[in-house]
């Protein structure tokens, strides 16, 4: 029966038990909804601080300076007080997704 939905539904079976022991512990239609991870940390940027940082880092480099360095960044997202603090390597991580 396994092998027919899965084939069906072109998953694995592995997917299909998976679903079947959800359901039977949780019920059909929980089973069925996304889970949200427990021992994930919330971003450390949301979408508009995203959107504040490339802006920044697309801008003049403060004077003296002929580019923005990531602790640069980092420094001006707090003195901004977008966030409390973070790291230059987090700012990279988020640099890194943009380009």
């Amino acid at each position: 029966m396994d092998h027919q939905i899965a084939s069906q539904l072109q998953c694995s079976m592995g997917l299909v038990q998976k679903t079947r022991l959800k359901a039977q512990q949780r019920g059909p239609i929980e089973a069925l909804k996304h889970t949200p991870q427990q021992n994930r940390k919330p971003r450390k940027l949301d979408g508009a601080a995203e959107a504040h940082l490339t802006t920044l880092a697309c801008s003049q480099a403060p004077e003296g300076r002929k580019r923005w360095t990531l602790q640069l960044l980092a420094d001006q997202l707090i003195a901004m007080q977008i966030v409390d603090n973070i790291s230059d390597t987090t700012v990279y991580r988020i640099m890194k997704k943009t380009i």
